[in-house]
């Protein structure tokens, strides 16, 4: 299941137009680093158990607007 782009797009506050060129990447990426920040407070302390597919992934990040460890931060991107 593809991920919602839109949500996406509104957790990290992008403001601009999306096009497939250069600036648009740089502006997701960019927005993306200052926003969801590298978290795994999951792992340790909490000892939760980590879902990697991609609903457990996309509920965390943006319907919980929380941050993700790497598997978590990536996992996202191949699914646009």
């Amino acid at each position: 299941m593809p991920v919602d782009v839109e949500a996406f797009f509104s957790r990290i506050g992008l403001r601009l137009p999306v096009r497939p060129d250069f600036e648009s990447l740089r502006a997701i990426h960019w927005d993306h680093l200052q926003t969801v920040s590298f978290e795994n407070l999951d792992i340790r302390p909490l000892g939760l158990p980590v879902g990697l597919d991609i609903e457990s992934i996309e509920e965390k990040i943006v319907g919980r607007m929380r941050g993700g460890f790497c598997y978590e931060l990536n996992g996202l991107w191949p699914r646009f």
